[in-house]
């Protein structure tokens, strides 16, 4: 007898093995999704740091300080998805402008200052931190979300590393 095609059973196997390979590829994809919104909203702090950082170092001082003295550039941790970077002069804050941490995902990333520090000033020409806590040469902020933690440090010399 001759066979032309395939049987039931055998395309019944090829379309599970198919599903079981579809389903897996899905779930491997948005697992790395997730952790990318992770990675995503910790870079975008972070690049933030560092123009506060550079600002700083360049003296870019805003011309709404007028004639205040130029102390600086902050950020500060206003609550658990914003953030603010502002221009200090005379001890005020100016030209500043308001951050949300991944606003497309801002229901299931959280940040934290994880020591007690919630403002980094970085000050003129050196670029090193006044934190504003006595927490020693470092602070950090954590961000979180989708079962993933990243850790940023401030140290107090300006640098900026990611754990």
């Amino acid at each position: 007898m001759k066979k032309n095609g395939f049987s039931l059973i055998e395309l019944l196997v090829v379309i599970s093995i198919i599903g079981v390979v579809f389903t897996a590829g899905i779930v491997s994809f948005v697992s790395y999704g997730r952790k990318q919104a992770v990675n995503s909203a910790t870079l975008d702090v972070v690049t933030n740091l560092n123009i506060a950082k550079s600002q700083a170092r360049n003296q870019v001082k805003p011309s709404e300080c007028n004639n205040n003295i130029f102390q600086g550039y902050q950020v500060y941790i206003d609550d658990s998805n914003t953030y603010v970077l502002s221009a200090v002069c005379g001890g005020s804050p100016y030209a500043t402008k308001t951050y949300k941490i991944s606003p497309d995902s801002a229901q299931k990333i959280t940040f934290s200052s994880g020591s007690l520090a919630k403002t980094f000033l970085f000050r003129p020409l050196s670029g090193v931190v006044a934190f504003n806590t006595t927490s020693g040469n470092q602070s950090t902020i954590v961000v979180s979300g989708y079962g993933q933690t990243r850790t940023i440090t401030i140290y107090d010399n300006g640098n900026i590393t990611i754990n």
